[in-house]
């Protein structure tokens, strides 16, 4: 397997993706105890943001260069991405009546994939900087 190639950035992402969702879904579980279930799932996406700030570029995207410009555009990556899972978190509770525990998980899956795809674009392709 290639050190940049998509498998090994897959792989490494899935490991570095699994120990982040399961903090950050642990996370939210105790926030629940004390707030609404939108409250918790921002206050355990910042914490998840906090950790792949941390660790992705170095860890998982091993060599490739990480700028200031790239951390930006993490950023607001992230952020367009929580929109649209906070958007699929509502969706799953107030209107398909999916329990909050239940829904986050869906909502993690589907964000972590897309978080994947849109990193991967950024750190191994010169599509975006």
């Amino acid at each position: 397997m290639k050190r940049a190639g998509f498998n090994y950035d897959a792989l490494r992402f899935l490991i570095a993706g699994g120990l982040n969702t399961a903090l950050s879904y642990l996370v939210y579980l105790v926030l629940l105890l004390v707030v609404n279930y939108q409250w918790a799932y921002a206050l355990s996406w910042v914490f998840g943001l906090l950790l792949v700030i941390l660790f992705y570029p170095s860890k998982v995207f091993v060599g490739s260069q990480n700028s200031f410009k790239k951390q930006i555009t993490v950023a607001g990556q992230y952020v367009l991405v929580f929109c649209l899972g906070l958007g699929l978190l509502s969706l799953l509770v107030d209107y398909l009546n999916v329990a909050a525990a239940l829904a986050a998980i869906i909502t993690m899956g589907v964000t972590t994939g897309l978080n994947f795809l849109l990193m991967r674009l950024l750190y191994r392709h010169k599509l975006f900087l």
